[in-house]
C-alpha cells in the first residue's frame, strides 16, 4: 500500500510530538528528584543511599559550589577562661565535619552567638579580648576548624539553622514524649522541642529547621554525631556549649597529630590594644621590678562555707610571704588585682566577698602598705573581660607572683608567668582547678 506525502507527514509529525514529549517528562522527573535530593537537611538528602543518587551527587557536586558548614554557639555558659576553653574545644569539634566556627560577640567575660544588648550596652566581637588572624593562625596550625566572621556567616546561612543542637545537663528545661526519651536512652539523641526554644521554630531570630536533643552522656562519637545526627546539615547551632570535661561533653578531641584543647588553652594571642595598656601602665607605675599578688575569693570562699575569718588568715599568710621575699629579693613596689573589686568578677559565688569589698580591700592595702592597682577609667575601659587580661598581663610580668585561691583564671596567670624562664609562681590557700 503506497501513503500519499500528507500521511506520511502526519505520521512522522505525531511521533515526533509523542517522542519529544516522553523524553522531556523523563527530563522534568529526573530534575525534580535530583532537586528534592540536594535541598540541605532534607529527608531526601539524608537517607537516600542508592548507587544512583551517589552518581547525582557526584554530578551535582560538579556543577554547583558545596555549602560551607558552620557551629554557631549562642552561649558558652561560663566566663573568661572557660569559655575560651569551650570555643578552642568547638573549633577541635568543627574539624570532623570540615566547619568553621563563627566568631561570638563578648561582652564583661561572657562569650554569646548574638549581640545581646544588656544595660544599653552592645557586645563586642571576640576581637576585642583575642588577636583573631593571629589565633586563627594557631588554630589552623592544630587542625581545627577557624573562625568566621558574622557576615560570612549570614550570607551563607541568611538567618537559618537547618539544625539547632540543645546539651541537655542535669537541669535542661525539656519535655520529651515516651518515645523520644527512649529513643535518647538508646542513641544518645532524639528530634525534640524544649523550653528554651522561643515561639515556633524560631530562636533567637533564626529560623530553625529542626531541633535535636542529644545526651552528652551517651552521644560521645564525633563521627556519629556527623554522620547519625547532622548528616552533612550546613548550619548547626548549638543553645549552650561548654565544651569538654565533667558534666559537659565526652567527645574524644585530639588525637597523635591534634593537639587536645585543654593542652593549648593558654596560648590564644591576646588583643594588641590590651597588651599595649597592661605594659604602658607596668611601665609608669611599677618597672621591671616588682611583686604580683593576684587574688581569687570565690575559691578560697567556695571550699570554707564563704567564711571571712579564713579569707582573712589567707590574707595574713600572704603577707608573711612576702615579707619573706622582699627581705631576699630587696623588692619593693607591689601590683594587687582581686575578684571582689569594683571590675572583678560576675560570679554568683563571689556575693559574700564583693559584699564586703571595701573592708577586705582596706585590710590588704594596710597589710601590703598601699600596693598599686589598675584602674581601667583611666583608660576608658569599661568590659570586665578586657580589664582581667591587662591585669594578667601586667601580673605575670611580675618578677614574683603570689596567688591566693586557685581556680580557672589563675591557673591561666600561672601558665603566663611561668612560661617566662625558670619562674614558680607561690601558692597559698590555693585549690587546683577539677
Amino acid at each position: 500500500m503506497i501513503l500519499s506525502s500528507r500521511r506520511l507527514l502526519k505520521i512522522v509529525f505525531t511521533g515526533t510530538v509523542i517522542f519529544s514529549a516522553v523524553y522531556y517528562g523523563v527530563l522534568s522527573i529526573l530534575g525534580s528528584e535530583k532537586y528534592n535530593l540536594y535541598i540541605s537537611g532534607s529527608t531526601e538528602a539524608r537517607t537516600s543511599e542508592t548507587g544512583s543518587s551517589n552518581t547525582m551527587l557526584k554530578k551535582h557536586q560538579a556543577t554547583e559550589s558545596v555549602r560551607e558548614k558552620f557551629f554557631i554557639a549562642f552561649s558558652f555558659g561560663d566566663q573568661l577562661t572557660r569559655a575560651t576553653e569551650s570555643l578552642l574545644a568547638l573549633a577541635a569539634l568543627a574539624r570532623y565535619g570540615n566547619r568553621s566556627v563563627v566568631v561570638p560577640f563578648a561582652k564583661d567575660s561572657m562569650f554569646y552567638g548574638t549581640n545581646l544588648e544588656k544595660n544599653g550596652r552592645n557586645a563586642g566581637t571576640l576581637s576585642q579580648y583575642f588577636d583573631l588572624k593571629a589565633l586563627n593562625t594557631k588554630l589552623d596550625s592544630y587542625g581545627y576548624g577557624l573562625l568566621k566572621g558574622w557576615r560570612h556567616f549570614q550570607q551563607n546561612c541568611n538567618q537559618s539553622l537547618d539544625v539547632l543542637l540543645d546539651v541537655l545537663m542535669d537541669r535542661s528545661p525539656v519535655h520529651l514524649s515516651n518515645t523520644q526519651r527512649q529513643l535518647l536512652n538508646q542513641t544518645g539523641w532524639t528530634p525534640c522541642r524544649s523550653n528554651v526554644q522561643q515561639t515556633g521554630d524560631n530562636f533567637r531570630g533564626f529560623t530553625i529547621k529542626q531541633k535535636i536533643c542529644i545526651d552528652p552522656e551517651i552521644l560521645t562519637s564525633v563521627q556519629q554525631l556527623e554522620s547519625d545526627v547532622l548528616r552533612g546539615s550546613s548550619c548547626v547551632g548549638f543553645v549552650k556549649w561548654r565544651g569538654v570535661g565533667i558534666g559537659r561533653c565526652h567527645f574524644p578531641l585530639s588525637s597523635d597529630k591534634v593537639p587536645s584543647p585543654f593542652s593549648v588553652r593558654h596560648e590564644v594571642p591576646f588583643s594588641r590594644e590590651l597588651v599595649q595598656v597592661a605594659q604602658e601602665f607596668a611601665v609608669k607605675h611599677l618597672g621591671n621590678n616588682y611583686i604580683s599578688v593576684h587574688i581569687r575569693s570565690e575559691w578560697v570562699l567556695r571550699g570554707h562555707k564563704s567564711n571571712m575569718t579564713y579569707l582573712l588568715e589567707c590574707f595574713r599568710q600572704l603577707d608573711s610571704r612576702i615579707q619573706n621575699i622582699k627581705q631576699k629579693t630587696g623588692l619593693e613596689k607591689i601590683f594587687l588585682a582581686t575578684d571582689f573589686s569594683k571590675f572583678g568578677s560576675k560570679s554568683y559565688n563571689i556575693r559574700p566577698a564583693q559584699n564586703n569589698s571595701e573592708m577586705l580591700l582596706k585590710y590588704l592595702h594596710t597589710l601590703l602598705k598601699n600596693p598599686h592597682v589598675f584602674d581601667p577609667r583611666t583608660v576608658d575601659l569599661s568590659d570586665r573581660g578586657s580589664i582581667a587580661i591587662v591585669e594578667m598581663k601586667i601580673l605575670s610580668a611580675g618578677k614574683k607572683l603570689f596567688l591566693v585561691g586557685g581556680g580557672n583564671f589563675e591557673d591561666w596567670i600561672k601558665y603566663q608567668f611561668e612560661k617566662v624562664g625558670d619562674n614558680v609562681a607561690e601558692k597559698i590557700c590555693y585549690r587546683e582547678r577539677p
